[in-house]
């Protein structure tokens, strides 16, 4: 019984793809393709076919097929015992979007003060979806376990980046997302939705948000809204560094939020941004 069961499962979903548009079968399959790349974006290192296909839900065939295909276009590479690690023409992909962005070449100087005075790490970063992606970076105190590079992506809920990021967006923007990750990480929101909501708001209302720990372990962020592109492309400024480098009452009494945001206000006139809030 079982076994008919599945049969006719099989020949019901058989014949449903048959029905289905060439065009739609080829969007379904591009959709399948970026989702595999974009697998390693939020995870380092080497994966094999089997793991990308447990991360997106996919079955393993299907992957094992995008896979060969990816890196037979170049985009993926092989590595030993059957991994697979993204090949450096991805990186001609992001090129585009880093020359649009070329006035966060101006912010470098006042960054790398910043990054001396305070002793961690300045970055400048972008929406990416359900992530945000560093798109400029300075750290000259090598203080943090994690040094971030241009490209390093993470998620939007998790980080004070990822606020303020929130805070600089347009309306429908920011309500494109909250629609999007309580549909797609509903485990996301769960656990990081009611202080996203209260970061916003106070990020609305004094310029800034702190958060600990939630972005790595034992480390703090402190970012700001910078502002949004010509395009309408949203950007935020962040600092972070090791917890146990300040404690509470030493941020309080460093200003490090209201610093921040001063550096925001300077760069957002050299960069020619438009104020977010």
């Amino acid at each position: 019984m079982i076994a008919d069961g599945k049969a006719a499962m099989r020949k019901n979903q058989t014949e449903a793809w048959s029905k289905t548009k060439p065009e739609k079968i080829g969007s379904a399959t591009l959709e399948k393709g970026l989702e595999v790349l974009a697998a390693f974006a939020t995870s380092n290192g080497a994966h094999t076919s089997a793991e990308i296909a447990e991360m997106l839900g996919h079955p393993r065939p299907t992957v094992a097929r995008l896979t060969a295909t990816l890196v037979d276009m170049g985009y993926l590479r092989r590595v030993t015992r059957g991994q697979f690690e993204v090949a450096s023409r991805t990186l001609k992909l992001g090129y585009p979007v880093l020359s649009r962005l070329a006035a966060r070449q101006r912010a470098r100087p006042m960054m790398r003060e910043f990054s001396e005075r305070i002793g961690g790490s300045v970055s400048i970063a972008m929406p990416s979806d359900l992530d945000y992606v560093l798109v400029e970076t300075i750290d000259i105190t090598n203080a943090m376990s994690h040094i971030p590079d241009i490209g390093y992506s993470s998620p939007i809920a998790s980080a004070a980046t990822g606020r303020a990021l929130l805070t600089a967006m347009a309306e429908q923007q920011r309500d494109t997302y909250l629609e999007r990750v309580k549909r797609l990480r509903p485990n996301e929101w769960k656990q990081h939705g009611k202080s996203v909501l209260t970061s916003v708001s106070e990020c609305r209302e004094v310029g800034y948000c702190l958060i600990r720990d939630t972005w790595r372990p034992q480390h703090f962020g402190v970012a700001s809204p910078l502002g949004r592109t010509a395009r309408g492309e949203a950007l935020a400024i962040n600092c972070a560094m090791p917890s146990w480098k300040m404690s509470e009452e030493q941020l309080k009494e460093a200003q490090l939020g209201p610093r921040l945001m001063s550096l925001a206000e300077e760069l957002r006139a050299i960069m020619d941004l438009q104020p977010a809030i």
